[in-house]
């Protein structure tokens, strides 16, 4: 069973790995990798939970707007804490990706070090898809939000591995601010997770006092960090 989940999952990357060629020639001054990591073990999980290409697309624009912002601040962040997390993953044997679940739970914000228990919990992390989705979720650690975390983890991480970002993070200005598109289902604590900025600045930079209400097709300011 896993064997075949495997071989429909490689055909899907290839496909999507040329539609992501495609759009970058048209949009983008990033470059694709001269090599690339096939995804794996659990990003082949986290695909088959993230099967929605709408909600894909969404991750996806997020991250390629404005010359791919986005995807290189986050690059720029996960970089300060990028050998001591790949040590710590490598150390337990964890697939690659397990290196960036602390950026997208946060740790960035604490010492490298505090997200060694992290690694400790995903050592112990099982290749059964449904236990695997339990114990992320389990990590995670909070009852909101997992959904837009699972997909913007699945984007994040495919792009870094696909595209060569470290040679423009450098040169990225990141004053000023973000427009945010309210699309429909996302809540102000979904996108604040999302750009980890607080509900409260996104609240103050919008006028809406004490508010959490926000309507889909509308933009939000969002402080850049």
């Amino acid at each position: 069973m896993f064997l075949s989940v495997k071989k429909i999952f490689t055909t899907s990357f290839i496909i999507s790995l040329m539609t992501v060629s495609y759009d970058l020639s048209a949009q983008s001054t990033l470059n694709l990798r001269t090599e690339i990591r096939a995804p794996d073990k659990w990003e082949m999980i986290w695909d088959i939970a993230t099967e929605d290409p709408k909600v894909v697309s969404i991750y996806m624009e997020h991250y390629r707007e404005n010359g791919y912002r986005e995807l290189k601040k986050e690059y720029a962040l996960y970089c300060k804490c990028s050998a001591v997390w790949l040590e710590m993953s490598q150390s337990r044997d964890l697939p690659p990706s397990a290196a960036y679940i602390p950026l997208k739970l946060n740790y960035i914000s604490k010492t490298c070090t505090e997200a060694e228990h992290l690694f400790d919990e995903m050592s112990l992390f099982s290749e059964n898809v449904a236990d695997h989705m339990t114990e992320l979720r389990n990590l995670f650690g909070r009852s909101v939000g997992f959904t837009e975390f699972l997909y913007d983890l699945r984007v994040f991480v495919r792009l870094i591995e696909n595209h060569d970002v470290s040679l423009l993070v450098e040169s990225t200005d990141y004053d000023g601010q973000i427009d945010h598109m309210i699309q429909y289902g996302e809540t102000l604590y979904s996108i604040s997770m999302k750009y980890k900025v607080a509900v409260s600045e996104i609240q103050r930079a919008n006028g809406m006092g004490t508010s959490i209400e926000i309507k889909a097709d509308h933009k939000l300011r969002i402080p850049n960090k």
